[in-house]
């Protein structure tokens, strides 16, 4: 299974409008940096606006044609000077280097195995320059993840639209597959009116986990050195319990 982000870009910022917790961090980070910033999986722009309009010179890249499209259609109306790109992370060809390289929001964990990790990082580091820094979100896979029934359908979040009286409930199953560090979660979006459902649409997505130390044997061997690594967007340390892995690398 592949991921098919186009099927679901419409939606994309209903589900996530609420998600603003990263946001300050690579707000800080790119405050630090005085050169342009490349964010890979820009999706429609929930990092990519807020650090231009913090005074940020960044591309975006996403392999998505639709998220790529809304993002435009963002960047005009808020007569932003953002460049974006329909574009393969594992394959990045853009004829500049970058002081910092972001992944925000799981993004890197859409490789689904070693190869394409390793392409991903190689890519990247050809587009940096020595002392470069590059910073990317992962979930860490912890023990409570794995206790979720595959068989239930477990509530995200629920949307009320007053403009057409519609209800938007989105719920989610995930499975786990251990052999290949993966989980694949299911969306199930149903639209509601009148308290009937009159929609019931899926979309899937899929993620591969990794341990603290197998990603961190995974970007020395591409040639990253470790800066910090951190368990949340507060900066606190990382342990077994954190529910993010924080990475900050350099070339």
């Amino acid at each position: 299974m592949n991921n098919d982000y186009d099927t679901w870009a419409e939606i994309y910022d209903q589900i996530y409008s609420d998600l603003t917790v990263d946001v300050d961090f690579y707000k800080r980070l790119a405050s630090l940096n005085k050169d342009k910033i490349l964010e890979i999986g820009c999706g429609t722009g929930r990092i990519t606006i807020p650090l231009a309009q913090a005074g940020s010179e960044i591309i975006g890249i996403d392999l998505s044609k639709n998220m790529i499209s809304i993002l435009r259609n963002k960047i005009k109306e808020a007569d932003l000077n953002i460049s974006c790109y329909e574009m393969d992370m594992k394959y990045l060809s853009l004829n500049e280097k970058f002081g910092l390289i972001i992944i925000p929001f799981n993004g890197f964990q859409s490789m689904l195995d070693i190869t394409e990790q390793y392409k991903t990082l190689t890519s990247i580091y050809k587009h940096m320059p020595t002392g470069g820094i590059l910073a990317l979100d992962m979930f860490n896979a912890t023990t409570d993840m794995f206790d979720q029934d595959k068989q239930i359908w477990y509530q995200v979040k629920e949307i009320f639209d007053s403009n057409s009286n519609k209800n938007m409930l989105i719920n989610h199953s995930s499975k786990y597959n251990l052999n290949n560090q993966t989980i694949c979660t299911t969306l199930m979006i149903e639209e509601i009116i009148n308290n009937k459902i009159t929609k019931t649409t899926y979309n899937d997505f899929i993620l591969r986990f990794t341990n603290r130390y197998e990603s961190e044997y995974l970007f020395r061997n591409v040639g990253f050195t470790i800066e910090n690594l951190y368990g949340n967007f507060s900066l606190d340390s990382f342990n077994e319990t954190s529910e993010k892995m924080i990475w900050i690398l350099r070339k």
